[in-house]
């Protein structure tokens, strides 16, 4: 139990480094790059104020998204991979890590490609888009609850 809290402490210390060194930027940049290698669109990181922005250059308009609604749920997906690391054998987290972290990133991905684009067009779409930007940490959540179930941590050590 000692292990455990004090491994948590230092995960969400991590974590905290982490944001504050700019992951969201980081994230946005993997992102981006992503989006451009797939799409062609082109791609560019502002910073402002209020933080960081990823534009979207799409058949000549441009898509203003801010990156902390993306980030977050890729440092917390990342943090349980890390403590999932002393939980289970080194091979079941491997898969773990190469299902869950792509996954997010491409539904991410589509989600910037398709529906920002398309929350200029309607108001059904700009409902879609505001309902689910903000639901990206359930997703997490839900990959947290799937390698609980199948990875079985303590049992697989």
């Amino acid at each position: 139990m000692k292990k455990a809290i004090l491994l948590l402490i230092g995960v969400l210390s991590l974590a905290l480094l982490f944001w504050s060194l700019g992951f969201d930027k980081f994230w946005g940049h993997v992102m981006g790059f992503i989006i451009k290698l797939f799409s062609h669109n082109t791609y560019s990181i502002l910073q402002g104020e209020k933080g960081s922005a990823l534009l979207l250059l799409k058949e000549g308009k441009e898509y203003i998204q801010t990156l902390e609604d993306f980030g977050f749920p890729a440092l917390a997906l990342l943090g349980w991979e890390v403590m999932l690391l002393f939980y289970i054998k080194t091979k079941y987290w491997l898969r773990s890590v190469l299902v869950n972290i792509p996954f997010l990133l491409l539904l991410q991905c589509l989600f910037i490609g398709i529906a920002l684009p398309l929350s200029n067009e309607s108001v059904h779409w700009l409902d879609f888009y505001i309902s689910v930007l903000p639901n990206f940490i359930i997703l997490v959540f839900f990959l947290v609850l799937k390698d609980l179930a199948i990875e079985r941590p303590g049992k697989n050590k």
